[in-house]
């Protein structure tokens, strides 16, 4: 992926542990873009020779929720940053 046109990037956060192949940042992005990483990943990206560039490279803290189950009648979802568990 080529990120160079994209003025307005503030955020990346990155699912996976394994850091994915990118390139085309520009300077000011490493300065300003706050990147998110996998709890106990962070030092991957920092050893990656694209990710270790970020100024801002940080893991997620996590929910520290690993696994939900809910009967049919039960609903359960996140919303900004909170688990809303119905029934």
């Amino acid at each position: 992926m080529n990120f160079r046109d994209n003025y307005k990037l503030e955020n990346i956060q990155l699912l996976t542990a394994t850091p994915p192949q990118c390139s085309g940042f520009r300077s000011d992005q490493y300065e300003k873009t706050r990147v998110t990483v996998p709890a106990g990943s962070l030092s991957a990206y920092q050893e990656d020779a694209v990710w270790k560039n970020f100024w801002n490279l940080q893991e997620d803290g996590g929910t520290g929720v690993n696994h939900v189950e809910a009967n049919e009648r039960q609903s359960i979802k996140t919303e900004n940053g909170h688990i809303i568990v119905e029934n």
